[in-house]
């Protein structure tokens, strides 16, 4: 039956599964929604499914794929989806596109529909570099990635485009954003954090931005602990999510190697998809620290990616640099009531002082003395730890950035009297 559904009409298939309330007098939004869903391994995956069924309660919403027949079962059996392709048919069925953007060839689909058809757009990562350059820089669609750069730095830009492609230059993947195309080409944009919010106001003054903290649900978690045979009184130190360069397992794992001189019994373990390029196997057999090191990989469920995370004393929380995220495994590990350890800058800046354990970038003597302080007292720990959940449960209740999200669509769509590609 579901089969059958996905082959009829937006309109139709959204007012028999998708049945939104109506608050303040305001008619239900049609929304056509766009993002990697289930079982795609991305943190915007995740959040979408997080965020959905929230923004269902007051909107009708609609899901596009690049590969629907890819999506989760349990995604199809409460949503509506359609291939992104058929949007251009559909799309004067909806009143906005929301587009969910990340620094990923995940999105690559969805790029192109939200340069095609405007609408707003999520911006996950304020940096597209890597994205652009992923999608554009081979040899065949090379003048793609110098017509990107022409367009934020004109003939420079040209210029600097080719010097990168003979190796006279390296990738500028974290000094441009080469998001400038997207933003001018969107309705309004959607931002988690204050920085990405002041950045774009600063560049682009006048589009519609709106800032929506990034949500996060509190999930109760079943510490792990007993599938590692480790003995009592084991400190573990942790790092979750995708595990890139960016989230320096060297100097991590060097500073770890440090503190054992104090904590014998500590281990350390990693959660989450190792890149190939990081060499971790090296790093840690460098070290010394093979009995000490437990590599997990990649987590097969949210739940157990939780457990996990709970299962450690103290989570680490690297990025350097970075490309204007907002840290998913960081908040996750907060909402667990783990204490944090992150680098003081960017978006990592505005986490409450009194919440995580802020550190200078790139500082190894800052790292050790930080993490020696939390192995040191169960109660600062366990403090700090609350204090966490407190400020997600505060700053990061999914209902509320249901709410926030759904009243700038309101607001932005009330602003172009319904003149986008919507319906009445």
């Amino acid at each position: 039956m579901k089969a059958d559904l996905a082959l009829s009409t937006p309109k139709h298939i959204d007012q028999r599964l998708n049945r939104p309330s109506l608050k303040s007098g305001k008619r239900p939004l049609r929304i056509a929604y766009f993002s990697p869903l289930p079982p795609i391994r991305s943190g915007i995956a995740d959040y979408s499914w997080e965020l959905l069924p929230l923004l269902a309660k007051d909107a009708s919403i609609s899901l596009f794929a690049e590969q629907p027949d890819g999506v989760a079962s349990f995604v199809k059996e409460r949503f509506t989806l359609l291939p992104i392709s058929a949007y251009s048919e559909h799309r004067f069925s909806f009143d906005l596109a929301l587009y969910h953007m990340g620094n990923s060839l995940h999105h690559r689909a969805i790029y192109q529909a939200a340069q095609r058809f405007p609408g707003i757009v999520v911006l996950h990562d304020y940096g597209l570099h890597h994205f652009i350059a992923a999608a554009t820089g081979t040899d065949v669609e090379y003048s793609k990635y110098v017509r990107e750069l022409t367009y934020v730095q004109g003939s420079e830009g040209a210029n600097r485009a080719w010097r990168i492609r003979y190796g006279q230059e390296p990738y500028p993947l974290f000094e441009l954003p080469l998001n400038d195309r997207l933003i001018d080409r969107s309705l309004g944009i959607i931002v988690h954090s204050q920085v990405n919010k002041d950045k774009l106001l600063a560049n682009h003054p006048k589009r519609p931005v709106a800032l929506v903290p990034m949500q996060m649900p509190i999930i109760e978690a079943r510490s792990r602990r007993n599938e590692l045979d480790l003995r009592t009184g084991t400190l573990i130190f942790a790092t979750t999510g995708q595990i890139t360069a960016e989230r320096r397992m060297d100097l991590a794992l060097n500073v770890f190697a440090r503190l054992l001189q104090s904590y014998p019994k500590a281990v350390y373990l990693i959660v989450g998809q190792v890149q190939d390029e990081i060499g971790l196997a090296s790093i840690i057999a460098d070290l010394g620290i093979q009995k000490k090191v437990h590599v997990i990989g990649f987590a097969p469920d949210k739940q157990s990616y939780i457990d996990w995370t709970a299962t450690a004393d103290v989570i680490i929380n690297l990025r350097y640099p970075t490309v204007g995220e907002t840290s998913a495994s960081a908040l996750r590990a907060m909402a667990a009531g783990r204490p944090v350890i992150v680098f003081d800058h960017g978006t990592y800046s505005e986490l409450p002082d009194e919440a995580c354990l802020k550190i200078p970038p790139m500082d190894e003597e800052a790292l050790l003395e930080g993490m020696l302080l939390l192995a040191s007292s169960l109660e600062r720990r366990e403090s700090l730890g609350q204090l966490a959940v407190d400020h997600i449960r505060l700053q990061h209740d999914p209902s509320v950035i249901a709410n926030q999200t759904i009243s700038f669509i309101h607001e932005l769509f009330a602003s172009i009297d319904g003149r986008y590609g919507g319906v009445s």
